[in-house]
């Protein structure tokens, strides 16, 4: 549905789907174009290190589009439902992530390798998962950044905050 690269087409795309927000309000755009996390088949499994981040983070062109289209009469619910769910499970692989990486600094400090094949790969995958764990990272952040747009003028606050008081104050303490 979007291009790779920029192009007079999504420009076109973004507009539509802006246009759709607006008037039908971003769960319903959701509902057609969904946002999720979509593990692969394939693990990478490097000597033991077995790490389950491998995925695609699936139409996350569109939070931009939410973000600036939605104005007014934003659901806190579905951020609270969905988006934070969601911004949950990726933070969690992107820990993963973290942890392996220093697994394998490790290894790779302790000398134990000594084949520079040995090195090369462990370095390699390192490098790998370091970029994937910040990439992981950038999600979480893109989708907390949907809250402000969700806040302003809300209908469901007196229901929806309560679930999502905690929470907030928790990441305001990070």
């Amino acid at each position: 549905l979007h291009e790779p690269k920029e192009s007079e087409l999504n420009s076109a795309i973004n507009h539509c789907l802006g246009q759709a927000i607006k008037f039908y309000g971003p769960r319903s755009v959701l509902e057609q174009i969904p946002i999720h996390w979509q593990a692969s088949e394939n693990k990478q499994n490097l000597e033991q290190l077995d790490t389950e981040i491998k995925g695609e983070f699936t139409n996350a062109w569109l939070l931009p589009i939410l973000r600036d289209f939605t104005y007014e009469n934003g659901e806190l619910a579905l951020f609270v439902d969905h988006f934070l769910p969601l911004a949950d499970e990726i933070n969690r692989k992107s820990l993963s992530c973290t942890k392996t990486a220093n697994k394998l600094r490790q290894r790779l400090n302790s000398s134990m390798e000594t084949d520079d094949d040995s090195k090369d790969v462990l370095f390699n995958a390192h490098e790998a998962i370091l970029v994937t764990s910040k990439e992981l990272k950038r999600c979480v952040h893109s989708l907390w950044a949907l809250l402000p747009s969700l806040c302003r003028s809300p209908i469901d606050v007196p229901k929806s905050f309560p679930k999502i008081a905690k929470k907030l104050g928790e990441t305001l303490n990070e």
